[in-house]
């Protein structure tokens, strides 16, 4: 008489042969394997997408996570704490949300959240003491002093889904990529508004203002790339001949010692533009047209970068200017990677954030011919 039913929107049980039903998890739980202890039908186990395995002792009523000595977490981004060397921030974007602090000395790792279920979208570490910016699925976060209380800031920001935070840490001015356009603030006022002259409302996936050039500022949206030449007051869409018509760029990155060079990673494969902008063309040949989630200058020259494929996981590597790249290979390490992060005190250490196995550390000083494909 009783049917255990997992779907992609938790477990649900039936008392009467399928007659009703109830939902046993929350609705956010992705469920792919369901046990029941033979010798005791109170407890169940599942096995999920994106929690590990979660278990009840009590017919499902309350659960568990029983993932002791393995990581499945959707890590959607990845920052260094510049206030405090040796450790990271990852935000996730399964389970329970929130996010996570990972101290470089003792080597662990420890979850935090703004409020039960939140997903953390982006984040941004602000200069000096003015504490860190959460951007989420309902507005910005503040937190101004460690460990300190969160405030989510007012205005109409506080309605839009946060893709995206970036600083220009030269003016210093924020920028907010949101699902309704791009929202701006000075650090000192924190009062995230519209531009007056601002006449679009695409979404904002990714924004980025190159310390090279003051004022400069990218942003890769629903309608294509946006540019922008007065720290985001107007912003103009590029005509981008060579990238597809709609296409996701989820990542930019403008060459150290060029402003007008960009590597855009996109859903249709990584993208080079010399002119700022106008002009794109496929980077790397057939083998980068894949599903770019990242893509990062590894060092001042432009020369050296990493590439991080979304679709079927692996990281490609390019020491000369990105013309030429090599797959570096790892047995095990197969889950497709979201972010790149470099080490600030490291450079040869590059943090990945995969879909379902959590973060994983690249050390480049030992990577070896075999290592490359």
């Amino acid at each position: 008489q009783i049917i255990y039913v997992g779907t992609t929107e938790g477990l649900f049980i039936s008392p009467n042969d399928g007659g009703s039903w109830e939902r046993l998890t929350p609705a956010d739980v992705t469920v792919n394997t369901i046990q029941v202890d033979p010798d005791n039908s109170r407890r169940i186990l599942i096995g999920t997408e994106y929690n590990g395995v979660l278990l009840s002792e009590n017919g499902g009523q309350k659960w568990e996570e029983v993932n002791a000595g393995f990581v499945h977490r959707q890590i959607s981004w990845i920052f260094p704490d510049p206030r405090n060397p040796g450790q990271f921030i990852s935000g996730l974007h399964s389970g329970a949300g929130g996010f996570l602090r990972y101290d470089g000395k003792s080597r662990s790792w420890a979850q935090s959240q703004i409020e039960p279920g939140m997903r953390i979208l982006s984040f941004l570490i602000l200069p000096g003491s003015r504490g860190v910016l959460a951007g989420t699925s309902a507005g910005i976060y503040w937190q101004a002093e460690a460990d300190g209380p969160w405030q989510k800031l007012a205005g109409l920001v506080g309605r839009r889904a946060i893709y995206s935070l970036e600083i220009d840490s030269a003016s210093p001015v924020i920028y907010a990529g949101t699902d309704q356009g791009i929202y701006k603030t000075s650090l000192a006022a924190m009062d995230f508004r519209v531009p007056p002259s601002y006449r679009f409302s695409p979404k904002v996936w990714c924004i980025t203002a190159p310390k090279t050039s003051p004022d400069l500022v990218y942003a890769g949206t629903s309608l294509g790339l946006f540019r922008s030449r007065d720290k985001g007051t107007t912003w103009n869409v590029l005509a981008s001949s060579g990238l597809p018509d709609r296409v996701v760029v989820g990542s930019l990155a403008v060459s150290p010692v060029d402003p007008n060079r960009l590597f855009a990673g996109t859903s249709a494969g990584l993208f080079e533009s010399k002119d700022g902008g106008i002009q794109w063309r496929h980077a790397g040949g057939e083998r980068m047209r894949l599903d770019i989630s990242s893509v990062i200058f590894l060092d001042g020259s432009g020369n050296k970068l990493l590439a991080a494929n979304k679709s079927s996981g692996g990281v490609f590597y390019s020491t000369d200017g990105g013309e030429n790249w090599e797959f570096i290979y790892s047995p095990g390490n197969e889950s497709p990677v979201y972010c790149l992060v470099q080490d600030p005190e490291n450079p040869l250490s590059i943090y990945l954030g995969t879909r379902s196995d959590g973060v994983y550390i690249l050390n480049l000083n030992i990577i070896r011919a075999s290592d490359l494909r």
